[in-house]
């Protein structure tokens, strides 16, 4: 079933540096992996220590600090293709059910 639909969160990764990692965080809906809705960035730094990987949360304004104002974001695809698609459908049927009724008479 997972073929058809899905969900989850998406991790995107930015070297800072040898040992820091600013981490995005999001939640994702998909239909067949490229129609996908995409909501809830979070921000996470990752700093490499003797144990492993620490991980803190941080706000946006640190982050686009620490990436010079440019911080990682949802592409416009997908956050909203999902909703673009359903909205193309919508608007189809919409046609097709006033051409049907136009002609009709």
């Amino acid at each position: 079933m997972l073929i058809f639909f899905g969900w989850g969160k998406n991790v995107d990764e930015v070297p800072l540096d040898p040992g820091t990692r600013l981490l995005m965080i999001s939640e994702y809906f998909h239909v067949f992996w490229f129609l996908t809705a995409t909501w809830g960035r979070q921000f996470q730094l990752a700093t490499w220590t003797e144990h492993g990987w620490a991980v803190r949360p941080i706000s946006t304004e640190d982050a686009d600090a620490l990436c010079g104002g440019a911080a990682p974001d949802i592409s416009l695809w997908k956050r909203f293709s999902l909703m673009g698609a359903v909205a193309f459908f919508v608007m189809m049927v919409a046609l097709v059910l006033a051409y049907s009724l136009a002609t009709e008479r």
